[in-house]
């Protein structure tokens, strides 16, 4: 990631990257790594606006420091990030892992980016940790366990059964976006390829479409972040109206959030990220269809 990450600090921030020198194997999906790491980089430079040291650290921790999570008798990769910023106080440090949880201007952050990191570390069966005094910097540590083989998965030789719904491009799809340009671009694009959509510019107006329409709505396509309903709760709500329903999230963070509020446990749902090509969309919705069709039988 060093190509990467030595775009990101401003001409006042100095990055210093030290990894251990032998690799260190760990039982997780290397992207949702990567996008902690960049979370927390990226963290970092925010809290450092007239510049300072930001240094990512890798290192072997064996089993016998007290402060991490998980079992004791195995080691730890620990992934160090430090800056030199503004720091925190204690009652902002007992909430940052919290989703939607910042102290950002409201263009500047939504508060899920600590929370989508929280979330990847506890998939993987490790802890995070923060020291941070207000002026004074902050160190985030992550500990992950380490694995000492490789996993690899044999594929299922049980066939899927093949059921329900056969996705036909002539759905309703509910589209909830609060951002005129994005909701006309998207609208225009799926009834171009033959849905039917239902759009709707705040997370409550896209709740009393659901709530009145006398049809089927098969997919709901919303942006996470909405006015007065968010597109978590507005995927619940429209969810109990219409119980076969797929749902489609956009947003400009990853789907470590929707991971972390467990929305990605189920076939029919998924998620796009900003900014998105129409034809992408467009396929994420089949993708979501064709899901409807199977269901593992053992």
């Amino acid at each position: 990631m060093r190509p990467i990450l030595s775009t990101l600090p401003g001409d006042q921030v100095q990055l210093m990257m030290c990894p251990v020198a032998r690799a260190l194997r760990v039982r997780v999906d290397p992207g949702k790594i990567e996008q902690a790491v960049m979370n927390l980089a990226l963290n970092a430079c925010d809290a450092m606006p007239t510049g300072g040291v930001l240094k990512i650290k890798t290192c072997r921790v064996e089993p016998t420091n007290a402060t991490m999570g998980g079992p004791r008798d195995q080691p730890y990769a620990l992934l160090e990030v430090a800056d030199t910023g503004c720091g925190m106080d204690p009652e902002t440090r007992a909430h940052i892992f919290e989703p939607f949880f910042t102290i950002k201007p409201t263009d500047k952050g939504t508060g899920l980016g600590l929370s989508m990191v929280y979330g990847i570390v506890k998939q993987t069966g490790g802890s995070i940790e923060v020291q941070s005094a207000v002026g004074q910097g902050t160190t985030f540590r992550v500990f992950l366990p380490l694995a000492e083989k490789a996993v690899t998965s044999a594929p299922s030789k049980r066939a899927p059964r093949i059921l329900g719904h056969v996705a036909t491009n002539s759905e309703t799809i509910l589209l909830a976006e609060d951002q005129p340009s994005i909701r006309q671009e998207v609208r225009e694009s799926l009834e171009a390829k033959g849905y039917n959509v239902l759009e709707a510019e705040t997370g409550t107006d896209a709740f009393d479409i659901a709530e009145c329409y006398p049809g089927t709505i098969d997919v709901l396509v919303t942006d996470v972040i909405m006015p007065q309903l968010r597109g978590f709760e507005l995927a619940r709500r429209v969810g109990q109206l219409h119980s076969d329903l797929s749902v489609v999230f956009m947003s400009g963070y990853s789907e470590e959030a929707l991971v972390e509020n467990g929305l990605l446990s189920e076939p029919n749902v998924s998620f796009i990220q900003k900014p998105f090509d129409p034809e992408t969309l467009v396929a994420t919705l089949r993708q979501v269809l064709e899901a409807r069709r199977y269901q593992i039988s053992w």
